[in-house]
């Protein structure tokens, strides 16, 4: 690790100080030495003190810093072209974001594939929470059941980054059957395991975030098969999402190393562990002790 004192513009008089100092030599691969003789020496920033259970205002707004406003995980436009390939969408195509968050992801889709969005979530939490901060363009809370009032005809469903933090992986994806329209295509994107919870990776990606279930992909595929769904392909998108995301944490860490006192502490928080908890997702798949797996399948028709 490199060895560099802060930048001596930066005085640290606060806590907030503090903060913003281990933030930014978190964001370089930096530890941290006295600038100054005397100066009480600053500890090393620490991916271990970073820990995320579940959806906070404070979590989604630096979420939104880091992946863009609205958005709770980084998408790129590859990333969206994935997804609208995948599922066969083309332009007016009606589509369903069970990941949407506050809503960032839904309209990505729609500025890069001309689809129909709607954001919707399961997340009690995260749609009460966001509603707080978007308003009107929050997702919906989607409940089992009842797709009456979610879904119309011709609707896809996606969803993404959602069954890696709960053991009721095949209870999770009947729920999201029972929303799914004969005939229309779902996709999920998840983590699934190569390694065992001991490994490294695994154990340094736990640490910050502590629901994340490691489980191999024998789980999800006996949870897949169990939704009765016609299963088209099972495809490991790994590379894609190591091409992707990266390159927009980068983007986030330059854009944000001139905020200083432009977040709370709460933010300032939430923000260092956002982006510990994306290192260590980069980190445990560049190991390949994880891989980011799309599962695609289509409902199937009532007399089918």
């Amino acid at each position: 690790m490199t060895t560099a004192t802060f930048p001596t513009r930066v005085r640290v008089r606060t806590r907030s100080d503090m903060l913003r100092l281990r933030l930014w030599a978190w964001w370089h691969g930096y530890k941290l030495k006295p600038a100054v003789k005397g100066q009480a020496k600053p500890q090393a920033p620490d991916r271990a003190r970073h820990v995320i259970r579940g959806w906070t205002p404070a979590r989604i707004e630096a979420a939104g810093l880091l992946f863009g406003t609205g958005n709770v995980m980084p998408w790129s436009e590859d990333l969206a072209y994935q997804l609208c390939r995948s599922l066969s969408l083309g332009p007016s195509s009606k589509l369903v974001d069970l990941s949407a968050g506050p809503a960032g992801s839904a309209a990505r889709l729609a500025n890069q594939a001309e689809i129909e969005p709607m954001a919707a979530t399961f997340s009690a939490s995260l749609a009460d929470v966001a509603a707080k901060y978007y308003g009107t363009a929050a997702p919906r809370l989607v409940r089992p059941k009842q797709p009456e009032g979610v879904l119309q005809r011709g609707r896809a469903l996606a969803w993404r980054e959602a069954l890696h933090t709960t053991s009721a992986k095949a209870q999770m994806l009947m729920a999201a059957r029972s929303l799914l329209v004969p005939g229309c295509p779902f996709s999920f994107m998840e983590f699934v395991c190569t390694k065992p919870a001991s490994d490294t990776a695994i154990k340094a990606w736990k640490a910050i975030e502590p629901d994340f279930v490691p489980e191999p992909i024998e789980k999800f595929t006996d949870a897949f098969r169990g939704t009765g769904l016609d299963q088209k392909n099972i495809d490991d998108v790994t590379d894609l999402y190591l091409r992707e995301v990266p390159p927009i944490l980068q983007a986030s860490r330059r854009h944000l190393e001139d905020m200083g006192a432009a977040t709370s502490r709460a933010v300032s928080e939430a923000l260092a562990a956002e982006a510990a908890l994306a290192q260590a997702r980069i980190d445990a798949l560049e190991s390949g002790a994880v891989k980011l797996i799309q599962f695609i399948g289509v409902g199937k028709h009532v007399n089918g």
